[in-house]
């Protein structure tokens, strides 16, 4: 027995050891939904669409989620049913702002750059209605006579009438646009930059642009440059699905006969939620759009009251059955028991290490369930 001393330190060693440096750096195991709070998303796939197609857009879902930064490792789950009908789960556990992690989940990522023909408060068209006393106005197809906007905006269009939106997701501007300059395809990388790129300290988004996609932009910002620095028909809107979520002018000083080339460009955002917003364009130019467009079943929302309580009473659970254990071991095994119980600490600290990287490298998620 004395000969398994030195065996029996050097586990127990190495068990309390790597408990304190797996506690001391914060690497704790991570808690799923239930126990963390966060929030779940069921989404379903058009009828028709293939299983190939819904994984290629879950991946993307995937790395958005990774990019959102307050989320820990998402998980999502796919599932065919009956008659091919495809639905997705994705649960996000530790998600604050359940609005912006929806969009980033859900919204398509369709993007154009257009020039702008007019802006106001109010879409030209309603303005123009006003001034036709004669009753001979009539809206374009495919326009909300009520807010004169574009229903469904289609980037082949020659023109279309789409507004900006307010943190509170009201109309707050609206642009008429002119044909698509170019798309999404055209964007080879984007960054969330801040203090960079001549903005001060404000936030950027820093555009890398492929070749031909360089091309393009030198000829529209060439042809916007043309105009009076401050008007709206020197400004290119960013559309994504459909909104504008930017509409920078092109900076005085630039040569219309050649435009702003060398195949990147610098997105400035300004406003109280700037570093939000950046991060999102960001997010979505750099992985891209979501191959299908996924319908929302249902949310469900867990607050983090609700998960810690529920992990408060999984821990008060178990320390008092690891109470019984420990009060039965000792009354029953005496001197032997004290033996078993330190067996206990090394296999129970063993096993948050073990939690603690799988959960780290792996993505393992403790739940309720265990």
């Amino acid at each position: 027995m004395r000969r398994r001393w030195p065996a029996i330190l050097i586990v127990v060693t190495l068990a309390w050891g790597g408990l304190a440096l797996t506690l001391a750096s914060g690497l704790t195991p991570k808690l799923g939904l239930d126990l963390r709070g966060g929030t779940s998303v069921l989404l379903e796939a058009p009828p028709g669409t293939e299983l190939e197609v819904a994984e290629t857009a879950i991946e993307v879902m995937r790395r958005r989620i990774e990019d959102f930064g307050s989320v820990q490792e998402p998980e999502i789950s796919i599932s065919e049913g009956r008659g091919g009908k495809i639905s997705v789960l994705v649960q996000l556990p530790g998600v604050t702002d359940q609005e912006r992690a929806l969009d980033a989940i859900g919204q398509t990522g369709q993007l154009s750059f257009r020039p702008v023909l007019d802006a106001g408060f109010l879409s030209p068209l309603l303005t123009e209605q006003a001034l036709t006393t004669d009753g001979s106005f009539t809206f374009p197809d495919g326009v909300d006579p009520a807010t004169g906007l574009t229903l469904e905006d289609d980037p082949d269009a020659e023109t279309a009438w789409l507004a900006e939106l307010d943190e509170d997701g009201q109309q707050a501007f609206v642009y008429q646009v002119g044909p698509t300059a170019l798309t999404g395809t055209d964007v080879d990388n984007a960054l969330a930059l801040v203090g960079v790129g001549g903005a001060g300290s404000g936030w950027t988004v820093q555009l890398e642009l492929t070749s031909e996609g360089g091309e393009k932009f030198a000829a529209v910002t060439g042809a916007l440059a043309r105009f009076t620095p401050g008007t709206p028909q020197r400004q290119l809107a960013i559309v994504l699905d459909g909104v504008v979520v930017s509409a920078p002018q092109v900076t005085p000083g630039i040569d219309p006969a050649v435009g702003i080339d060398g195949g990147s460009a610098v997105i400035t955002i300004g406003g109280p939620n700037a570093d939000s917003e950046a991060r999102d364009l960001s997010t979505v130019l750099r992985y891209g759009s979501l191959p299908v467009s996924f319908e929302r079943s249902a949310v469900q929302k867990v607050s983090a009251t609700l998960g810690a309580d529920s992990l408060q009473a999984g821990l008060w659970a178990g320390l008092g059955g690891l109470a019984f254990v420990i009060v039965f071991l000792l009354l029953y095994y005496r001197a032997l028991g004290l033996i078993t119980l330190l067996g206990l600490t090394v296999f129970g600290s063993l096993l948050v290490v073990i939690f603690g990287l799988l959960g780290r490298f792996q993505g393992l998620t403790l739940t309720l369930a265990g």
